[in-house]
């Protein structure tokens, strides 16, 4: 998502970005698409991570129907950003799976995320956000408790 979201800076603010910037940015989209293609198909273990400060605060969830586009189901795209994640941060015994006695970090979306992954990114259609079984955001109708 890195490179791309670089070309849609450069698009939104020329003014700001250098356009050499902007061109290498393109340039390594491809790229970064078939190594991402050949890890999944040699059977890497993905982790998603993020680089905040390329692209914009909260749409890192774009980061999820990439990799669905390149090589990885739906479903192996969640675990590469839940679980695969934690495991990598030695984080696994606390959170990236719903089990008793971990985390409850949830996100809630309205719609089929298995068979349209860009439902994740649109904050439109996330309706609940809990963090540490509390909620940070809830558009639903239920109640759940608040974070303070």
């Amino acid at each position: 998502m890195a490179p791309v979201a670089v070309v849609e800076f450069a698009k939104d603010h020329p003014d700001i970005l250098p356009p050499m910037m902007a061109t290498k940015a393109a340039g390594v989209i491809e790229a970064h698409q078939q190594s991402f293609r050949r890890a999944v198909e040699a059977g890497v273990k993905v982790a998603m991570g993020t680089d905040s400060g390329v692209g914009k605060h909260g749409e890192n969830g774009r980061e999820l129907a990439l990799m669905a586009k390149n090589g990885m189901t739906p479903m192996q795209a969640i675990v590469a950003s839940t679980a695969n994640a934690a495991q990598l941060l030695h984080l696994d015994k606390d959170l990236g799976t719903l089990e008793v006695g971990k985390l409850a970090d949830v996100v809630v979306v309205d719609g089929d995320v298995l068979n349209d992954l860009s439902k994740i990114a649109d904050p439109g259609n996330v309706k609940l956000v809990l963090k540490g079984g509390r909620a940070a955001k809830n558009m639903l109708e239920v109640s759940v408790p608040v974070l303070a």
